[in-house]
């Protein structure tokens, strides 16, 4: 169980700096140099992103982890409508739901096969 527990742990905090460093990236603009904070925080994010990766990787299997990879673009949509007023449409509302049921099919279904004894 405490595996699940880190693991769960790992997916979440790898979801939150990619979240990171996509506002870095709308922060830092094309017109910014190399070495403004928000380009930096952009390439920190990158790396601490792989090294949590890899970490989720040495403790589930990638397809219950991959799926989660998908969450930053359900985070993305909102969070540009709350923090730079951008107002999705229809039709990106119901792409996100459809993502978010994908999601939960992909996770939820390797667990049975898991369970189950299968190897996809």
């Amino acid at each position: 169980m405490k595996n699940k527990n880190i693991s769960g742990f790992l997916l979440i905090l790898f979801v939150a700096i990619q979240l990171a460093g996509e506002i870095s990236s709308a922060l830092s603009g094309p017109r910014d140099s190399l070495f403004n904070v928000f380009t930096i925080a952009v390439y920190l994010c990158l790396a601490g992103r792989m090294f949590i990766w890899l970490l989720v990787l040495r403790r589930m299997p990638l397809a219950a982890a991959y799926p989660f990879t998908a969450l930053i673009y359900l985070l993305v949509l909102p969070l540009s409508f709350f923090l730079y007023g951008k107002m999705p449409s229809p039709g990106r509302i119901a792409g996100m739901f459809m993502m978010f049921g994908g999601i939960l099919l992909c996770f939820y279904g390797s667990r049975l096969n898991d369970e189950k004894g299968g190897h996809g």
